[in-house]
């Protein structure tokens, strides 16, 4: 482990610099050891495996880490996550050798605050890097600190209010009094599926979400949310067709998020579905799966195709909730390293697309 540190006066900023290069550790040390840090001077630790990042944050907590991905004894956003879960104080700048988008956004999804490439940057980009970084987590922490209050203090009165609700219908009251009852209810249920949604789109944009993946049934989760819709659908007149392969189709991946998405389009689609049916499909493209949910409602204009996936956007000003399913959606599929699109054609429905890799 090795230990330096810059002159001067000002508060320290304490870098964890994982890199088991001896040349790029070199450029990342010198291009430290000579910046002017507006906030402070930088005390740099570097060490050569994740197994000895782990132990030295746990001893002593850091500002910053500067993480390279390809590590002895670890590869990849496994990587990341392994460290992140011990280091969530600290603000993550990914520097890594892999000059790939996909790589790029994935880090972000999961919490870094910046992924940088090796050999793509100079001193003063990597101090601009480093305090942008410094200031995004600190907004985070924020952040994190006011979701904490709200899941207290807003869902365990909603809580009680549903028992409450609840208790008054099964005691003996008039038609009159069960009608009022039951639409306080569905306004308490609405209210907590908001506060949910709320609290799960923050957690996303922190970049907390922490995916449980194990090998899974992709069209077995897809029937069970179909199941769950069918008297739904049944209701407006729509029917839930299916479409799926023979044979099971395993993947990798997080049941209760992938539900989730399943869920979220299930919902939209019948709520905008006018006629017919509500089509689910899942193809089997090899080394990843293409799922669709198709409705013939009223569709989208072009015009607004662009804020489908948007954060509490309500194309129909009838509609209830918060408009974050679609958002929701997308950060999970995108998380699980897939894709997500919409087509549609005004009159005959929206189609929403999503994508996912097997691994």
């Amino acid at each position: 482990m090795d230990v330096s540190r810059t002159d001067g006066e000002l508060d320290e900023i304490r870098v964890l610099l994982v890199e088991d290069d001896a040349d790029d550790a070199f450029i990342i040390t010198t291009y430290l050891q000579s910046a002017q840090a507006e906030f402070g001077t930088y005390l740099l630790t570097r060490v050569d495996n994740l197994e000895k990042a782990i132990r030295v944050f746990k001893q002593h907590p850091f500002d910053l880490i500067i993480l390279d991905l390809s590590l002895p004894d670890s590869q990849g956003v496994e990587t990341f996550l392994a460290l992140q879960e011990v280091a969530h104080t600290a603000a993550i700048v990914v520097c890594s050798g892999l000059a790939d988008k996909r790589t790029a956004v994935e880090m972000i999804a999961h919490g870094a605050q910046d992924y940088i490439v090796k050999g793509d940057f100079d001193r003063p980009m990597l101090e601009r890097r480093i305090q942008y970084a410094l200031e995004r987590r600190k907004i985070q922490l924020m952040k994190e600190e006011f979701i904490g209050i709200v899941t207290h203090d807003l869902r365990s009165p909603l809580a009680i209010s549903k028992e409450v609700v609840d208790l008054l219908l099964r005691e003996g009251v008039s038609e009159t009094q069960k009608q009022f009852l039951e639409m306080l209810n569905h306004e308490v249920v609405l209210l907590d599926r908001m506060v949910k949604d709320l609290l799960m789109m923050s957690t996303i944009e922190l970049g907390r979400v922490k995916l449980k993946k194990a090998s899974l049934d992709l069209t077995q989760i897809a029937e069970k949310m179909a199941q769950g819709y069918e008297l739904i659908a049944q209701k407006k007149n729509l029917t839930v067709v299916l479409s799926f392969p023979h044979e099971p189709i395993l993947m990798r991946g997080d049941s209760d998020k992938i539900a989730q998405v399943w869920m979220n389009l299930l919902a939209n689609a019948i709520h905008y579905g006018e006629a017919g049916a509500i089509e689910l499909a899942i193809t089997d493209c090899g080394d990843r799966v293409t799922c669709s949910v198709q409705d013939h409602g009223p569709g989208i204009a072009p015009e607004n195709m662009s804020k489908l996936f948007g954060k509490f956007e309500r194309l129909n000003n009838q509609s209830e909730g918060t408009g974050l399913g679609l958002a929701i959606s997308k950060a999970i599929v995108e998380a699980h390293g897939g894709d997500i699109k919409a087509e549609s054609v005004v009159g005959k429905g929206l189609k929403i697309i999503f994508t996912l890799p097997k691994a």
